[in-house]
């Protein structure tokens, strides 16, 4: 099978702890978002019309740390916000047992405003910098299959096999190191703004983890910072 659900998750954990460093998120097993696929105005109704205007279907994946998706999941209207569909997904049926509302499983950013500690804006910026990887995953996805920029069938059943038959084909190119030639595209179609539906029913066990985790990476990052300016100023004198 090209798309996986990894059976070893220690080593999926260690090659995202490996991967930015001092700047990677502790203990990530993937990096899960959507993005939105347009798709032609006369074979959808107003429900596949996004914020941004224009028809779509949402594509939810979650890649791993080499950036192969190890879940997709296709398909939903383009009107429908990203929470709504991580909820109705299969992967978050399997999860939540054990952006989308916070979880014990899934870590969500605190809410940018001006009221943010020092503590949680670090947080916040070494979640991004390792949830990053899946919109580089996409990047590189559309980068290839410029199809994906718009899709036109006569069928709009048919667009989700087209789509998941990229998915398999970008993984496959990745293992065979065939994608070093493509440009990673930015995509503003990845950014449409879906804080007003997302919901606020956050687990209080997740709300004492991820704060629980904050502490770790800013006891963390405090002495690698205090260790270099040591360094720094041993240095200096010599």
């Amino acid at each position: 099978m090209y798309i996986k659900w990894p059976t070893n998750g220690l080593n999926t954990v260690k090659e995202f702890n490996k991967l930015r460093g001092k700047n990677s998120f502790p203990d990530v097993f993937g990096c899960v978002d959507s993005t939105h696929i347009p798709i032609p105005t006369q074979l959808s109704d107003d429900l596949y019309r996004n914020k941004k205007g224009f028809h779509s279907v949402i594509l939810q994946c979650i890649c791993n740390a080499k950036m192969e998706f190890i879940d997709i999941y296709c398909g939903w209207p383009g009107s429908i916000n990203d929470a709504r569909v991580w909820e109705n997904s299969p992967i978050y049926e399997k999860l939540r047992d054990f952006a989308y509302p916070l979880q014990k499983f899934i870590m969500v950013p605190f809410k940018e405003n001006e009221h943010l500690s020092t503590k949680q804006r670090q947080f916040n910026a070494i979640l991004s910098n390792t949830a990053a990887l899946i919109e580089q995953s996409f990047g590189i996805l559309k980068g290839i299959f410029r199809r994906l920029k718009y899709i036109y069938v006569t069928k709009l059943t048919n667009i989700k096999y087209i789509i998941i038959s990229c998915c398999i084909l970008h993984n496959i190119g990745l293992r065979n190191n065939d994608v070093e030639d493509f440009v990673i595209q930015d995509d503003d179609n990845d950014d449409l703004d879906e804080s007003e539906n997302v919901p606020t029913s956050d687990c209080e066990e997740a709300v004492e983890l991820r704060n629980c985790i904050m502490n770790k990476i800013f006891y963390i990052t405090s002495k690698l910072t205090r260790f270099s300016s040591r360094c720094i100023f041993k240095f200096a004198k010599h």
